[in-house]
């Protein structure tokens, strides 16, 4: 009888497919913690708040949060309501708090008031540009101002809460001089 002993095929050896499960393992448990990692912090993103000096919005009410109000103004856009010798009363929406509220502003002007016409319909100049807006904006007088015209009355101080001013320039809005 021989003796010989029969080696079985073995395509690795034991120490070699220790290190291979060890390693697959391994690979596995790092996509898990991978993908845990990115659903965490998918979910931390979803529920992250936006705060503001005056409000806080959740992303999952769907709101969009409102600009506070700047902290300076020095201009107010709206519609001309009246006119009354050197005074003009403009018709505006102002933020007061998370509402846009309808105000009545008094904007007062002097004899040092500028006053121009600007065609909307047509670009501003790029900044730094040695044109000139001749073609964009004319300068007019106090009496071309009617009631119904679109204008900005820009104030030379911080207005923000006032509701009466002096303006050092005003312009009226139209589309096409």
């Amino acid at each position: 009888m021989s003796t010989k002993k029969t080696k079985g095929f073995c395509l690795f050896q034991n120490r070699e497919k220790v290190t291979l499960i060890a390693t697959i393992i391994t690979v596995i448990l790092l996509l898990a913690i991978a993908l845990g990692g990115y659903y965490w912090g998918f979910l931390k993103g979803k529920n992250a708040t936006i705060s503001t000096n005056e409000q806080t919005v959740t992303e999952e009410t769907g709101s969009t949060p409102v600009s506070p109000t700047p902290p300076v103004i020095f201009a107010y856009a709206g519609e001309v309501s009246s006119i009354e010798d050197k005074t003009i009363h403009l018709k505006t929406e102002v933020q007061e708090g998370r509402q846009q509220v309808e105000k009545d502003i008094k904007v007062t002007t002097s004899d040092n008031t500028q006053y121009s016409r600007v065609d909307i319909s047509k670009p501003p100049l790029p900044p730094g540009s040695n044109e000139e807006q001749t073609d964009r904006e004319k300068e007019i007088q106090y009496s071309e101002i009617q009631v119904g015209d679109r204008i900005i009355a820009q104030a030379g101080e911080n207005i923000k809460g006032k509701v009466e001013f002096e303006a050092i320039r005003i312009r009226v809005l139209v589309e096409g001089v």
